[in-house]
C-alpha cells in the first residue's frame, strides 16, 4: 500500500512502463492479426484489456490530484450503496476475455487454455453474484452522531468522536480509504448476534491494513478525495453534522419515511446541486454534470 498523500500519489514510473509495454504489444498485435488471426486476435484482446486497466489507472491518479473541493457535502440518512453495475460490467468483461482466449488459443499449451477457462466461469460467477444481489453487499450511511459502514451480514455505526485519523492508500492499483479508530468498545455493531462476524472481519482488516475498516471506494463510484474530504469533515466540525439529518423523504413498503424520493422514483445516479435538488430541500454541493460522487459531492 502507498503512502498516504494529499489526494493521492500522481502515476509513478511502474504505472508509466507498463502502459508502455501493452501499448507496444497492442501495436504487435494489430501487426500479427492479418498473418496469423488467431495469435493476433489473443494478444490483442489480452494486452487491450491490460491498456485499458493501466490507462484508467493514470487518468484516476490525474483526476485525484486535481480535487480542489472546499467543501464536501453529503446527503444525511441515505445509504450509498455499492454499485452492481460495475461488477455486472466486469464480471461480463472477465466471462467474454476467458472466452475468447478459450476459442483463438487452441494452438497455445493446454495450461494457457486451463487458465483461460477460469477466468471466464470466475468472470460469470461475479456476474451471476451480482445480478442476483449475493455480492457485492453493504452501504455506507452518514448521519448526526455516527457514520454506518454496512457489510452484507452486518453493519457498524462508528461515532464521529470515535474516528481517529482518516487515511487513504492505494492496494494493487486500487484507491482504499483507511479508517482508524480510537476505541473498538464504542462501536455499535448489529445485528447482535453477528458481533463475532464482525470483530474478526475488523481483526482481519487491521492485520492486512493496519486500519480498523478500509473502503474500496469504485465499489460505491465515489472518487477517494471526495469521501475522505466528506469523512473528515464531519470528524472535525461537530458543527456541520446537523446538516446530515435525513431531510429527503419517501414512503416504503412498511410506511415509513426513509431515503431519498427521486432516488426511489429514478434508480439512478443524479447531479444535487444546492437546494435544487429534485426532491427540494437538500442543501448539497456537487460537481456539475457528473454521474460519480452521487450523495457525496465536492
Amino acid at each position: 500500500m502507498s503512502n498516504d498523500r494529499p489526494n493521492g500519489p500522481l502515476p509513478n514510473w511502474q504505472d508509466w512502463l507498463l502502459l508502455t509495454i501493452n501499448i507496444v504489444f497492442v501495436v504487435m498485435a494489430l501487426i500479427i492479426l492479418p498473418r496469423n488471426r488467431d495469435v493476433g486476435i489473443v494478444t490483442l484482446v489480452l494486452f487491450g484489456t491490460c491498456l485499458v486497466v493501466s490507462a484508467g489507472t493514470i487518468l484516476r491518479k490525474f483526476r485525484f490530484r486535481r480535487f480542489s473541493g472546499e467543501k464536501v457535502g453529503v446527503a444525511g440518512g441515505v445509504p450509498i450503496r455499492v454499485r452492481t453495475g460495475k461488477m455486472l460490467l466486469g464480471g461480463a468483461w472477465l466471462t467474454g476475455l476467458g472466452t475468447i482466449l478459450v476459442v483463438f488459443g487452441q494452438d497455445y499449451p493446454f495450461y494457457f487454455c486451463v487458465l483461460a477457462g477460469s477466468f471466464a466461469v470466475v468472470g460469470a460467477l461475479f456476474f451471476l453474484a451480482a445480478f442476483a444481489g449475493i455480492w457485492p453487499g453493504g452501504y455506507l450511511q452518514f448521519d448526526p452522531d455516527y457514520l454506518t459502514i454496512a457489510e452484507r451480514k452486518w453493519q457498524a455505526r462508528i461515532p464521529w468522536e470515535d474516528i481517529e485519523k482518516v487515511s487513504q492508500a492505494e492496494c494493487n492499483s486500487n484507491p482504499l480509504l483507511l479508517l482508524f479508530v480510537r476505541d473498538l468498545t464504542c462501536l455499535d455493531i448489529a445485528p447482535p448476534d453477528e458481533l463475532r462476524r464482525a470483530t474478526t472481519a475488523i481483526a482481519r482488516t487491521r492485520q492486512i491494513s493496519g486500519a480498523d475498516f478500509s473502503i474500496m471506494t469504485d465499489h460505491y463510484g465515489i472518487d477517494l478525495p471526495v469521501l475522505k474530504a466528506a469523512i473528515t469533515r464531519y470528524v472535525n466540525d461537530v458543527s456541520a453534522r446537523a446538516a446530515l439529518r435525513p431531510q429527503l423523504t419517501y414512503k416504503d413498503e412498511l410506511g415509513q419515511r426513509v431515503g431519498c424520493q427521486y432516488c426511489a422514483m429514478k434508480k439512478e445516479m443524479h447531479t444535487l446541486r444546492r437546494a435544487t435538488h429534485p426532491g427540494g430541500g437538500l442543501k448539497t454541493v456537487a460537481a456539475a454534470g457528473s454521474k460519480r460522487n452521487h450523495h457525496v459531492a465536492g
